[in-house]
């Protein structure tokens, strides 16, 4: 189907999907709108684990488990660079299980002259 051509480096129409949105998700804190910044250094980053989900215990690092992630690109990322991309981020399931807690976040990436780009998320 369409995603051979994503898969497959012999397909005829071989392209690499692009994954750099991902990437964004994990500056900033989790419940605000973040302006991505490519000179940011390793401790201006706050990674989604450092701001605890409202009305649950802080989790530490090594508590989280990244288990999938959904690109919806609406139109190609911009080439010319990313310091006007902005992310928007929220959590729309919590759910309580036995030895842990899910939890899903989707965040919005815009650039401020064009609207929406994509989405990551459920």
């Amino acid at each position: 189907g369409e995603e051979e051509r994503y898969l497959y480096e012999r397909h005829p129409e071989f392209e690499v999907f692009p994954t750099l949105p991902c990437i964004y998700s994990f500056y900033g804190t989790m419940l605000e709108r973040v302006v991505y910044d490519p000179t940011m250094t390793r401790e201006e980053v706050k990674a989604p684990y450092q701001t605890p989900v409202p009305g649950f215990p802080p989790v530490e690092a090594y508590q989280y488990l990244d288990a999938e992630r959904y690109i919806h690109l609406k139109q190609p990322l911009p080439a010319d660079g990313a310091s006007s991309m902005v992310l928007t981020s929220r959590h729309v399931r919590i759910e309580d299980k036995r030895k842990g807690t899910l939890v899903e976040t989707e965040h919005v990436l815009t650039r401020e002259a064009l609207g929406v780009e994509g989405r990551l998320g459920p």
